[in-house]
C-alpha cells in the first residue's frame, strides 16, 4: 500500500524523517511525501493545515486536548476512549528500543552504584527556556536555599553559558530539576525519563498520574509530598544520607523492568491500520463535510487559538 502523507505545523528544527510516527510507518507501509496527500499528520505550531483537504490526523506535543472539529483522528497524551484517538506521549520519542531497555531496564551492582557516587560530584541542576513556568522558578529559587542549584538554560541562568549538550551537563549532578511547564493527567514529557540515562535522579512535577506508567520510587515525585517545602526536605535527606541516595539508584524506573505497553510500534502501527481502513473507500462525505466547515472558520481566529496553545517553552 502506497501512503501519499505529508507532515505540517511541527515546531521548529522539525524533521520528518526523524519523526516516530514515520518511522514506523515506513515499516509497513510504501511512503509517498506529497503536497497533495490523502493523510496529513499536523501539529499545533502553526495553521497551515487550514489549506489541505484530505483526512487529518493531529499530533499534540503540548498540554491541549484533543479538537474532533479540527482534525479527524487525533495522538497525543490524554487519556481517551475514543476510537479515532491514540494516547503515545512525547516521551516515547525520546527512546528506541535499545535505549529504554538497553540503558533503564539494566541492573546496577554494587561496584555500579559507588562508580555513580563518585562521578556526582555537584547537587543539582535545571535546564529551562519558559519563563512563564513559574512552578519550576520558584521551587528552583526555593531548593537554591539549600544549596546552588546550576542553571544552564535560557532562564534562571547562573553558570555564564547555554549548555549544548543536555545529558552530558546533567550526567555531573546527583539531581535535576525535571518539572514540566504544566501539571495535567497524563502529560509526561521526556523531563523524567532522560536524567535516567546519565543516572541522575528527577525531581519531578507533572502529571498526577506518572506513578501509572513510571515507578515513582526511583524518582522524587512532587506529588507524594504535595508542597514544595515538604519535597525539599526529602531531597536534603536523600542527598546527606547516602544508604537512601543508593537506594534510589537501584531502583528501575519501569515497572518489571519492561518498556510499557506505550512503547509498542505494533500499538501505533494498529492504530494507523484501522485509520486506513476506515478511510480507504475515499476520503468520504464525513471527512470532506469536517474538513468544509473548519474551513469556515476565520484565519484570524484560527491563529488566535495558535498562539494560546503554543506558549514558548
Amino acid at each position: 500500500m502506497v501512503l501519499k502523507i505529508n507532515f505540517s505545523d511541527f515546531w521548529p528544527g522539525f524533521n520528518y524523517s526523524d519523526f516516530i510516527v514515520y518511522k514506523i510507518l515506513k515499516k509497513y507501509y510504501e511512503i509517498e511525501i506529497s503536497e497533495t496527500p490523502d493523510y496529513l499528520i499536523f501539529s499545533d505550531y502553526s495553521v497551515n493545515h487550514l489549506k489541505y483537504d484530505c483526512v487529518k490526523i493531529r499530533y499534540s506535543a503540548e498540554n491541549v486536548r484533543p479538537d474532533f472539529k479540527l482534525a479527524d483522528f487525533h495522538i497525543g497524551f490524554d487519556y481517551s476512549d475514543s476510537p479515532n484517538y491514540l494516547r503515545l506521549p512525547l516521551y516515547v520519542s525520546y527512546f528506541d528500543e535499545e535505549y529504554t531497555l538497553g540503558r533503564l531496564v539494566k541492573t546496577k551492582s554494587a561496584s555500579d552504584i559507588e562508580q555513580i557516587i563518585n562521578e556526582k560530584q555537584k547537587f543539582c541542576c535545571i535546564l529551562s527556556s519558559n519563563d512563564d513556568a513559574t512552578r519550576r522558578i520558584n521551587f528552583f529559587k526555593k531548593l537554591s536555599k539549600y544549596k546552588k542549584v546550576d542553571s544552564g538554560g535560557m532562564v534562571l541562568n547562573n553558570i555564564g553559558y547555554r549548555v549544548e549538550n543536555k545529558l552530558a551537563f546533567v550526567s555531573e549532578y546527583k539531581f535535576n530539576i525535571a518539572f514540566e511547564n504544566e501539571s495535567y493527567p497524563g502529560y509526561t514529557t521526556e523531563k523524567v525519563l532522560q536524567p535516567f540515562h546519565v543516572n541522575t535522579i528527577p525531581i519531578y512535577w507533572g502529571s498526577e498520574k506518572v506513578y501509572e506508567e513510571f515507578n515513582t520510587k526511583a524518582f522524587l515525585n512532587w506529588h507524594d509530598y504535595g508542597d514544595d517545602e515538604s519535597l525539599i526536605e526529602k531531597i536534603i535527606e536523600v542527598d546527606e544520607d547516602e544508604a537512601i541516595y543508593k537506594a534510589y539508584l537501584q531502583e528501575c524506573l519501569l515497572y518489571d523492568r519492561q518498556a510499557s505497553l506505550y512503547f509498542s510500534e505494533l500499538r501505533v502501527s494498529n492504530f494507523f491500520e484501522k485509520v486506513f481502513k476506515l478511510t480507504s473507500t475515499s476520503v468520504d462525505s464525513n471527512y470532506r463535510y469536517i474538513n468544509s466547515v473548519q474551513k469556515t472558520i476565520s484565519t484570524k481566529l484560527q491563529a488566535a487559538l495558535y498562539r494560546f496553545r503554543t506558549k514558548s517553552k
